[in-house]
C-alpha cells in the first residue's frame, strides 16, 4: 500500500515514537520500505532530522521457500561495508530466513567479515577506515527549491528494484 505524501509525516512520526518507547533511544536513521521513495519523501526525512540509509544486498527472501537461494543471494554479492536487507518475522513473508541465517552469519564471519552497527559503519566510512565501493550515500538537505544532492558529488539514482 502506497502511503501518500500528506501522511509521510503521521507515519514517521509514530514510528519514531514507537522506536524511543521500545529503545529508549532517538532514532537517527531512516530505511524507505522497499526502497521506493520520492524526492518529497527524501526531503521530509531529513526536514525531521533523519539520515537516510540504504542497502546494496537483498537477500530476496520474503516469500521465498529456498533457504539455499537466500543464502546465495546475501553471499554472492555482499563486499566490504555492505548493508544487508532482510525480513524478520518467518511466516508467510519470510519463510526460510531463521534457517539461512546461521549459513550467512558463519560464512561471512569464516570470509573475515564482522557485523556493525549502523552508526559504526557511518564512522568507519566518515574516516575513510573501509575501501571500495561503498552502499552507504551521505545525503545533504537541497537548499529552498533545490534538489538533494549526494555529499560525493555523484548524482542520485533511484534504487535498485528487486
Amino acid at each position: 500500500t502506497e502511503i501518500s505524501d500528506s501522511e509521510d509525516a503521521v507515519e514517521i512520526q509514530k514510528t519514531q515514537k514507537l522506536l524511543r518507547g521500545i529503545s529508549d533511544a532517538d532514532n537517527k536513521y531512516f530505511r524507505f520500505p522497499g526502497g521506493c521513495y520520492s524526492q518529497t519523501d527524501i526531503e521530509y526525512v531529513y526536514q525531521n532530522g533523519l539520515q537516510v540509509i540504504h542497502w546494496d544486498v537483498a537477500g530476496q527472501d520474503g516469500f521465498n521457500q529456498d533457504s539455499i537461494a537466500i543464502e546465495q543471494n546475501v553471499l554472492q554479492n555482499v563486499q566490504n561495508g555492505s548493508i544487508i536487507v532482510l525480513h524478520m518475522h518467518g511466516g508467510p513473508n519470510a519463510p526460510k530466513t531463521a534457517d539461512a541465517l546461521p549459513v550467512i552469519i558463519a560464512t561471512l564471519k569464516e570470509r573475515g567479515y564482522t557485523f556493525v552497527k549502523i552508526s559504526e559503519l557511518l564512522n568507519e566510512q566518515k574516516e575513510g577506515v573501509l575501501s571500495g565501493v561503498s552502499p552507504i550515500r551521505r545525503l545533504q538537505s537541497p537548499p529552498v527549491g533545490g534538489s538533494l544532492q549526494a555529499l560525493d558529488g555523484e548524482p542520485l539514482r533511484p534504487p535498485p528494484q528487486f
